[in-house]
């Protein structure tokens, strides 16, 4: 059975002599020659070829892209002077702009998927991830995404906080940052070109004075089609190797399963939140008490747990006015779902005086009991999941001082 190959070149002296190197080749048929990326996808989704032979110079090919042609289980040659750049995104065979070892390739490779390599092996012990996700009807995901982010930073630890949510990111807003330029929408694009190292990441994120660092999220909502799934996974692998704690505000919606089937490479509204959740080691779902978000929060919750089901699951009922109302949604919830949640007390005049001066609600009020509330969430994830804590570390006199003051942010 002859290997059928098609071509996707950038220039036509390059296509004639692939395509001469092709058709002389025992066993191998050329049966497309592609102009650009979106034809040659169209031809690999109709089944109609078992090896592409791509120019690295041609626009559109990157790691996602990679990803799309490998799921497919078909073998990708890249013509290119530069082999290392195109093996760290996946490509199974690279070959000099002279197409010595072409013939080789597509005569003696068998076509066997390999997954794409998503970021170079980091050193043990990685990071951990935490997915902060919460149905509609804004139950308090960023809130609590910065707070835990703050908490874990109290404990001497150095932590990157992700606003990765495409519908309303707001993280940048509640914390005073500017966010005229992503560095999440950065950081995916330089992932895409498999160039994306620790190092690379930190000077993307925005250091808080005495706070997390920050990946600020998209600008506008129109971006979410930069968020590729396959770059995000690379990211998030990332900052496993920059930092020992990554928290992530994932959003509300995470659907799109069913759509994945038709295109695996093309962009899908809430792949890069998917992709998170499937990744993360712990998952922080977050829920209102009141019967509309206990009803949402009940409902979404086991798509949760589908995407996640290897991932620590816990359940946060936030704004929990009285404890009547608290330990009646905690029973629910252990009733239904099985799951012990934790609650939040409602503490809105710190948490609104924290909005408008753009810092965390521990910054504003130490004493909060929302802050000791999620102090206690904290620790019980650093139990199961590692605890980094520097134990004997403790700031000093004037340190303290210093993170009272009000010009700290100078």
């Amino acid at each position: 059975m002859k290997l059928r190959v098609a071509t996707a070149l950038a220039d036509a002296e390059l296509e004639s002599r692939v395509v001469q190197v092709v058709t002389s080749t025992r066993d191998v048929v050329l049966v497309r020659r592609c102009r650009d990326v979106v034809e040659l996808r169209a031809v690999i989704h109709s089944s109609q070829v078992d090896a592409v032979v791509v120019d690295g110079r041609l626009r559109g090919i990157d790691r996602d892209v990679m990803n799309t042609f490998l799921t497919m289980g078909v073998l990708v040659v890249v013509v290119s002077d530069s082999p290392d750049d195109w093996i760290a995104i996946g490509a199974q065979e690279v070959v000099g702009r002279d197409l010595g070892g072409l013939a080789e390739s597509l005569r003696h490779r068998e076509v066997v998927p390999e997954p794409v390599p998503t970021q170079a092996r980091s050193p043990e012990p990685s990071g951990a991830i935490i997915a902060v996700w919460g149905p509609p009807g804004a139950p308090g995901r960023s809130t609590l995404a910065i707070e835990m982010a703050a908490s874990i930073t109290r404990r001497n630890n150095d932590v990157l906080l992700v606003d990765l949510d495409t519908l309303g990111p707001s993280i940048a807003q509640q914390l005073g940052l500017i966010d005229d330029t992503s560095g999440l929408a950065a950081a995916v694009r330089t992932a895409s070109q498999g160039v994306l190292e620790p190092d690379a990441l930190a000077g993307l994120a925005v250091t808080v004075p005495c706070g997390p660092r920050v990946l600020v999220g998209l600008p506008s909502t129109d971006r979410w089609t930069e968020l590729r799934r396959a770059s995000t996974e690379a990211v998030m692998q990332c900052a496993r190797a920059m930092v020992p704690w990554t928290v992530v505000d994932v959003g509300s919606a995470i659907e799109g399963e069913d759509l994945e089937w038709l295109d695996p490479g093309s962009p899908h509204r809430f792949g890069a939140a998917r992709a998170t959740l499937a990744n993360a080691d712990a998952v922080i779902c977050v829920g209102r008490p009141d019967p509309i978000g206990l009803t949402r929060l009940l409902r979404e919750i086991p798509k949760v747990q589908a995407i996640a089901p290897t991932a620590y699951l816990r359940v946060a009922l936030n704004r929990v006015r009285a404890r009547r109302e608290g330990r009646e949604s905690a029973a629910l919830i252990s009733d239904v779902l099985g799951l012990d949640p934790v609650l939040l007390p409602d503490d809105p005049s710190n948490v609104d005086a924290a909005v408008r001066r753009g810092r965390a609600v521990s910054e504003v009020s130490s004493r909060s009991p929302l802050v000791a509330a999620i102090d206690e969430l904290v620790a019980d994830l650093a139990g199961v999941l590692g605890s980094y804590d520097r134990a004997g570390e403790q700031p000093a006199r004037a340190d303290r001082r210093l993170l009272r003051g009000s010009h700290r942010r100078n």
